[in-house]
């Protein structure tokens, strides 16, 4: 795998195309709606979640471009689809889409699951937390949890701030392409503290090649609360993501300001940041992928197409 390649398709059955080379636009999209009130005032709606939309395109060789065809073509599924970058996970970027890394926009997501309440918190950047309280009537698991494909010969490590009473917490499942199966949940407690983060899939694990995705799912049995604040999902120690390690000057991310997304940690050692979600969820092809031979002789062609982020996905 090079970094010059994303990965591209369902989860376990991903192939490897070439990041667009001549261009690519993307959106992160907002939905508003404007009414004009009778007094002359103006009043907009503004849709809690915002959600991603691109448009790539290519040149190149055919076979070197047929595995993005065969995508669409629906020769790995009909999709949705996931898009994995690997140069973003080893710059240390968080694979979790924002609306899982600022936990609190869950309340948004889970169609009313655990009957979620946003209050205010002082731990991490967003200072918002959503509180799930359970009920014997709502499934124990989130109905839509997250997927996100490991990224070949890369370990992965969770992080999760918040808090739990009785037996809540967040499951992770690991899918295992030679049997195409989830594995058992494994729940993981949040705390309020910047704990070492749990390695989910280990080295040897990414070295094998054979886990090739996780799916996390907050869990919440008969009455028990789940707090749920910040979630880090990356391909390294989020206590190691620092100003310093990435060649920021320091003097630009003082203890006392906020940005967005990411803040020195205030007691950590060496001003541990925390992390926004970069990740992109479920995507899905939103029209024909359009294109023109460039040259016969020397086969070389051009493509472009639009994909957008989508809530659907048929691994939940």
């Amino acid at each position: 795998m090079v970094y010059k390649s994303m990965l591209f398709g369902p989860v376990g059955r991903q192939v490897e195309v070439p990041w667009p080379d001549s261009g690519m636009g993307s959106d992160n999209n907002l939905t508003t709606e404007t009414t004009s009130l009778l007094s002359g005032e103006q009043a907009v709606y503004r849709a809690p979640l915002t959600y991603k939309s691109y448009n790539m395109s290519w040149k190149g060789g055919s076979t070197k471009l047929q595995p993005l065809l065969d995508v669409h073509s629906g020769v790995y599924g009909r999709g949705p689809y996931y898009i994995s970058d690997p140069l973003a996970a080893a710059q240390g970027a968080n694979l979790l889409p924002a609306k899982w890394s600022a936990s609190h926009l869950l309340s948004h997501v889970g169609n009313g699951w655990g009957s979620p309440q946003v209050s205010s918190q002082l731990v991490t950047p967003e200072r918002l937390q959503v509180k799930f309280t359970g009920n014997v009537d709502d499934p124990d698991y989130f109905p839509r949890p997250i997927v996100v494909p490991v990224v070949p010969k890369q370990p992965l490590y969770f992080a999760l701030w918040g808090t739990r009473t009785g037996t809540a917490s967040v499951a992770v499942y690991k899918y295992t392409a030679s049997t195409d199966s989830w594995s058992a949940p494994v729940a993981y407690v949040p705390t309020l503290s910047n704990d070492a983060p749990w390695n989910i899939v280990t080295q040897a694990e990414a070295d094998a090649g054979d886990i090739q995705a996780v799916k996390i799912a907050p869990y919440l049995p008969g009455t028990d609360e789940l707090v749920l604040q910040h979630m880090d999902l990356a391909t390294n120690d989020y206590r190691y993501y620092t100003p310093y390690t990435f060649g920021f000057d320091p003097s630009l991310y003082p203890s006392t300001t906020l940005y967005p997304g990411m803040t020195l940690y205030p007691s950590g050692p060496d001003n541990v940041m925390f992390r926004s979600g970069k990740g992109t969820g479920p995507v899905q092809f939103t029209g024909n992928i359009g294109g023109k031979i460039d040259s016969v002789v020397i086969d070389r062609i051009g493509l472009s197409m639009d994909i957008q982020e989508v809530s659907k996905d048929p691994n939940n």
